[in-house]
């Protein structure tokens, strides 16, 4: 059973990818999901300001760019010192083995989707992301998702704290 369904005309996006192709098509999916805010980018340069500038609430970001990756794209984007560090990210790639979604899930990316992504599978994606409620974490520089590395550590100091307390 699908989850509350949200109206997404009052959102703004930011569709980052170097490819014209792909940021068109991203954009006409937005576009059919009554999105009327869509910011292009084809590189992560002044990302800051194009969020800032445009009061963004979800980013759409591809993976492999040039000159800047999706990974040094992300991982600006989760500094602590970044005004909009927990805004909500979801990865595109076209590679999508298990180092390629870790590394982004690692870095902070909210959901990684694999190209090409169907319309049903973006809507769902974006209507479950932005009605979630998300947990966050700062950890050294990082501010973002807690993601399952973070669990993990969390659940391996927690196991190590009982094991003190049972000793």
């Amino acid at each position: 059973m699908a989850g509350p369904r949200r109206d997404l005309s009052a959102l703004s996006f930011l569709v980052v990818d170097d490819k014209v192709f792909m940021r068109e098509l991203v954009r006409a999916m937005l576009i059919g999901f009554g999105v009327e805010n869509i910011i292009t980018k084809s590189d992560g340069l002044n990302i800051g300001r194009s969020i800032d500038q445009n009061n963004i609430d979800v980013i759409i970001l591809d993976w492999m760019m040039h000159p800047f990756s999706g990974l040094q794209v992300l991982k600006n984007i989760r500094r602590v010192d970044f005004a909009e560090a927990t805004i909500p990210v979801i990865v595109l790639t076209g590679h999508a083995d298990v180092q390629c979604v870790n590394e982004a899930m690692g870095a902070g990316a909210d959901t990684v989707l694999s190209k090409p992504v169907s319309t049903k599978l973006m809507f769902l994606t974006i209507n479950t992301l932005i009605t979630a409620t998300r947990e966050f974490i700062q950890i050294g520089n990082y501010l973002g998702p807690i993601t399952r590395a973070h669990r993990e550590m969390m659940n391996a100091d927690d196991l190590e704290l009982v094991d003190e307390i049972d000793e």
